[in-house]
């Protein structure tokens, strides 16, 4: 027994000194906080949620300052038909121009307004694609703390077996001491007590690499100590009928497709607005001067503003927009069938996963029933045989009983949850 003690203190140092209890809760809370790949996404939101404005778009003018100067000097010889004459040498000329021009698009056909329900439904897309990668960090957030839970329940069931496997070798010892017992018989139960010992290092390797794998998720130190709950509960009350409803309407992936059909149908719109005219209104506000120290004209300045419309119809451009117009409609037709395809996919995948987790649900209450009835024969079987009723083939077996029952109890549990999740991520209710 005191060798057991020294391994359960190798195999359990985080709960003994740790100083952090890291819930379920606690961890999908820190990973939605410092998973890199969530804030990736949330930077690719922000920017197409930046683009999206009037400014973008086409619905505001643009304004523009210009300005400018020059000097020259010349060597000037000039003759008039009045007989004067002018020879100058180094005869400087100066022009200096300054002004604001504004631009306003009040017609392009409605391409604008074309132009910013486009961006509006990149954003929106964008922000679907953020909520799917959250769904994603989520789920694998919840499988990896449960791989944890698991391999806790493990630890703890292997722990329980050895008490027995030491009891068993106790009995032995007591037989062979009164001469009823047999060496070969205490040799093999120390050799399947080492086999639980080696079982249960085993899993604290993989408690340890699942430990690790969640503080990498979280974007923790790797060298963190924690403990975590070592129990779960599992959700037997999903409806199939209220899971196949929500899909159309929270399920990521199709909210993300559907997008790739309203965009498609912008770029119809923009498309034809091409065939329309372009109204421009044009205001500008000039100031030009220019001096000459030889010439007729010494000064010559300008001040003013000066306001016009221009407006440009593109009549035939070689059947180009109509090509454009039918490609468009061709990628509306496409995302339509890959949104219609998508929607099967999901459809199907919730039905698999509901009869899985059904089937899951009735294999974790045989087995808790099962559970019960092992534990009784173990005990039954461990007294008959300190009474030297049975002998140990009846033990080992009722042993090896109670070990398979707990790991497939463990393992229905798990896989319950896992295909919970699994439901709830299909049906887009995995954040709720």
């Amino acid at each position: 027994m005191k060798n057991l003690k020294i391994i359960l203190l190798f195999i359990f140092p985080l709960q003994i000194f740790a100083q952090e209890k890291l819930s379920l809760s606690d961890a999908i809370q820190q990973a939605l906080k410092s998973n890199l790949k969530i804030s990736i996404a949330k930077n690719s939101s922000t920017i197409t949620k930046q683009n999206n404005s009037y400014g973008n778009a086409g619905f505001l003018p643009t304004v523009t300052l210009n300005a400018s100067g020059s000097r020259s000097s010349n060597n000037t010889k000039q003759e008039f038909i009045t007989g004067a004459a002018v020879n100058r040498n180094g005869a400087a000329s100066n022009f200096i121009t300054s002004g604001i021009a504004l631009n306003y698009t009040i017609f392009d056909g409605f391409g604008m307004f074309a132009e910013k329900e486009r961006l509006k439904e990149l954003e929106e897309k964008e922000n679907f694609n953020l909520k799917e990668e959250i769904e994603n960090i989520i789920v694998i957030t919840v499988t990896n703390y449960l791989s944890i839970v698991k391999q806790i329940q493990l630890i703890k069931t292997t722990v329980e077996g050895i008490k027995i496997y030491e009891e068993r070798i106790k009995i032995i010892n007591n037989k062979i001491e009164t001469g009823s017992g047999s060496k070969q018989e205490l040799l093999q139960a120390k050799i399947d007590l080492n086999l639980q010992k080696s079982l249960l290092l085993k899993y604290e390797i993989e408690l340890n690499k699942s430990k690790a794998n969640l503080l990498l998720l979280l974007n923790q130190d790797l060298k963190k100590e924690y403990t975590t709950d070592n129990d779960f509960e599992v959700d037997s009350t999903l409806q199939i009928n209220e899971l196949a409803a929500s899909i159309s309407k929270e399920n990521k992936r199709i909210l993300w497709n559907q997008k790739n059909i309203d965009l498609a149908k912008t770029n119809i719109k923009t498309f034809n607005s091409f065939s329309l005219p372009i109204v421009n209104l044009t205001a500008n506000y000039n100031f030009n001067q220019t001096k000459n120290e030889v010439g007729f004209i010494l000064l010559n300045q300008n001040l003013g503003l000066n306001t016009g419309i221009n407006a440009s119809w593109n009549l035939f451009n070689g059947l180009k927009n109509k090509t454009k117009i039918s490609e468009a409609k061709i990628n509306l037709l496409q995302s339509e069938l890959v949104l219609e395809q998508v929607q099967k996919e999901i459809t199907n995948s919730l039905y698999a996963t509901y009869y899985t987790y059904q089937n899951n649900l009735n294999i974790l209450k045989l087995e808790t029933e099962n559970l019960y009835l092992v534990k009784e024969n173990i005990t039954i079987a461990l007294e008959r045989y300190k009474l030297g009723l049975s002998g140990s083939f009846e033990l080992i077996t009722a042993q090896k009983s109670l070990e398979d029952a707990q790991l497939r109890l463990i393992n229905a549990k798990y896989e319950c949850k896992i295909s919970e999740i699994e439901l709830l991520k299909l049906s887009g209710k995995i954040n709720k």
